[in-house]
Parts: C-alpha cells; sequence; structure tokens
C-alpha cells in the first residue's frame, strides 16, 4: 500500500508541478516508504511499536494531493478519478476502523476485506486517470 500511495503521489507530482520533479521523487519516495515500513517492524520487535514515519508516509500524500489538484492544471491525468481514489482511500481506511464491526453486522465479510475490494477499485481509478492518453 505504501509504495502505491508513494507512486501515485510522484505521479500527481509528475503531473500538475513538474515532470522532471515527478520523476525524480519517484525512487526516494518509494525507498522512504520502504523504510517506513522497515522501521515499524523494527519498532515492533523492540516492543515500541513506533508507527509515527508510516503514518507520515502514508497520510501526508493525501493531505497534500488534494492541495495539489486544487492548485495545478491537469496535463495528462484526469481529476474526476484522482479525486475518486482518494476517496476510495478514505472510505478503504473507515472500514478498515470498523473491520470487527462490519464482520459481525455481516457475517459474512470483515472490514479487512472490503479495504481490498476498495484497494483494487482505487487502482482501477488510477487507470482510468490516465483517460486523457491517446495510446495510438
Amino acid at each position: 500500500m505504501t509504495l502505491a500511495f508513494m507512486a501515485l503521489f510522484s505521479m500527481v507530482i509528475n503531473d500538475r508541478i513538474a515532470v522532471n520533479v515527478g520523476k525524480k521523487i519517484l525512487w526516494p519516495l518509494l525507498i522512504t516508504g520502504v523504510i517506513s515500513v522497515w522501521y515499524w517492524y523494527w519498532s515492533e520487535i523492540h516492543g515500541i511499536g513506533d508507527l509515527r514515519p508510516y503514518i507520515v508516509i502514508q497520510f501526508l500524500p493525501m493531505v497534500l494531493i488534494p492541495i495539489i489538484l486544487l492548485l495545478y492544471p491537469s496535463h495528462l491525468m484526469n481529476s474526476k478519478y484522482l479525486w475518486a481514489t482518494l476517496f476510495t482511500y478514505i472510505l478503504a481506511k473507515g472500514v478498515e476502523h470498523f473491520d470487527l464491526f462490519i464482520y459481525e453486522a455481516t457475517g459474512l465479510i470483515s472490514g479487512h476485506s472490503i479495504k481490498h475490494i476498495l484497494g483494487a477499485i482505487a487502482v482501477l481509478c488510477v487507470i482510468f486517470a490516465f483517460e486523457k492518453i491517446d495510446f495510438t
């Protein structure tokens, strides 16, 4: 999930702000995302359980992307699908939070399972965001 959001953040910067910047920050963002997950794992092993770097890496782009969408025009990506991606992400976080409640209410499916379905829909929205590109 972290890698997907770092790549999405890079794509939005690439599309809205500057192609060179978006391309240059892709690998540093991906590496930073991996390090944040590794640190979380390491801190769990050592009884600390420090999620702060992971939370920043996961949520900061979700705060900055809407600002970028509002302030900068699109060159290749369709805004409505990027907004749909963000909305789907928020829904996914919501159902993940209410995982047990959803499972107990339905007796069939958990919030965690729905989160993965919404994650797939979010990826589909990103693909649709590139509808402006003519591949012919």
